[in-house]
């Protein structure tokens, strides 16, 4: 029963491999952003494991995370940086429905959000920069 949200994650860390590859240097915008992830869960639901893109556009995973509420430290992406995601896994600890909501928080704004229901939960959402 717990193969699902394993499968999920492992599919986002493959995404993440997958999307890491650096843009050339063609002279886009300068600056940064500052990015934060979060997820959060229902009341009778806990988050086991976070992936998220790092500065360095690799896959950060966080295990035995046991709360219902995430948030990482304020990361700062390059502009050039293409795409970020953040996904998450967790269950509930009464066998009912829940909900897993996953946020990308970019220089201050919620810009990309998804939430998983059910007993099993499994969230991802990604933010393409412009």
């Amino acid at each position: 029963m717990k193969k699902f949200p394993l499968v999920a994650l492992l599919a986002v860390v493959v995404t993440l491999s997958f999307v890491r590859c650096s843009k050339d240097d063609d002279g886009g915008p300068a600056g940064s952003h500052r990015v934060v992830f979060k997820a959060v869960a229902s009341e009778n639901a806990q988050i086991s494991t976070v992936v998220y893109t790092n500065e360095s556009g690799d896959p950060t995973t966080v295990t035995g995370v046991d709360v219902s509420t995430w948030t990482s430290e304020e990361l700062t992406f390059p502009a050039a940086t293409p795409i970020v995601i953040v996904g998450a896994n967790g269950s509930t600890t009464d066998r009912e429905n829940g909900e897993l909501t996953v946020q990308i928080i970019v220089d201050g704004e919620v810009v990309k959000e998804n939430t998983s229901t059910g007993p099993i939960l499994s969230a991802q959402t990604s933010f393409e920069f412009k």
